[in-house]
């Protein structure tokens, strides 16, 4: 799933327009709304990987797969009232963010093949990923590494941190309302999410991503994020 880096980088944009625009929500009239909505941007990922599960709204259907999308319609049937709080906004941009980088973004960058070398959406049958612009094929385990796909997350994070000038929220201002997980489990994220932003990264070229086709992309979720879910 997308780093913490790229959707601190969303939550960015889509505050930053929504504040430049002046626009006129419910929402953009609470104390402290900017805060609470890039908390709720990052808070599926303050729980431990195997619970991962339960805060990204995956379909019990879609466990099997290599890789797995939120179900969106399963987040607005526990959480209608989403618009009505900053960090419920937030999590469904997280969320959001996550859906169409699994269903639209990677699958234009890499191909998960069988042993036939066939397409394949199943975690046990697929045993190779191809990078489509290179032709490169590697085994899974291989591809889903610090060499690879993990690695260009780091590679390609120290730009966007400089560019949109990224920290982290401060605490939240306003009663907790996500279910999924709580306050504790988000501090202690926090601590470790912020060594990360201070990391002195050595800037060393990406093996899979394209850096600028990988922001733009971040920035298109973010303008049909406000498209369909805010106007």
């Amino acid at each position: 799933m997308p780093s913490i880096i790229f959707h601190l980088t969303e939550a960015k944009l889509i505050t930053q327009h929504l504040r430049e625009a002046s626009a006129d929500y419910p929402f953009t009239h609470i104390h402290g709304w900017q805060n609470d909505f890039t908390i709720g941007s990052i808070l599926p990922d303050a729980i431990p990987r195997p619970l991962k599960y339960k805060t990204h709204f995956w379909h019990p259907s879609d466990f099997s797969h290599v890789v797995i999308a939120p179900d969106l319609n399963l987040w607005q049937k526990t959480y209608p009232n989403t618009l009505k709080e900053p960090m419920l906004i937030g999590y469904l941009a997280h969320l959001h963010l996550d859906y169409l980088y699994f269903t639209e973004y990677l699958p234009s960058i890499v191909r998960f093949l069988n042993e036939q070398g066939l397409d394949e959406t199943e975690s046990l049958k697929a045993v190779s990923v191809q990078i489509r612009q290179t032709g490169e094929q590697m085994p899974v385990m291989t591809f889903f590494s610090k060499d690879y796909f993990y690695g260009d997350y780091i590679r390609m994070s120290p730009h966007l941190i400089e560019k949109y000038h990224l920290s982290m929220p401060a605490s939240p201002i306003h009663p907790w309302p996500v279910n999924e997980t709580d306050f504790a489990a988000y501090r202690q994220f926090c601590k470790l999410a912020a060594a990360d932003l201070s990391l002195d990264i050595k800037k060393e070229p990406v093996r899979i991503f394209d850096p600028t086709d990988f922001e733009n992309f971040v920035n298109k979720a973010a303008e049909t994020f406000i498209q369909q879910f805010i106007r």
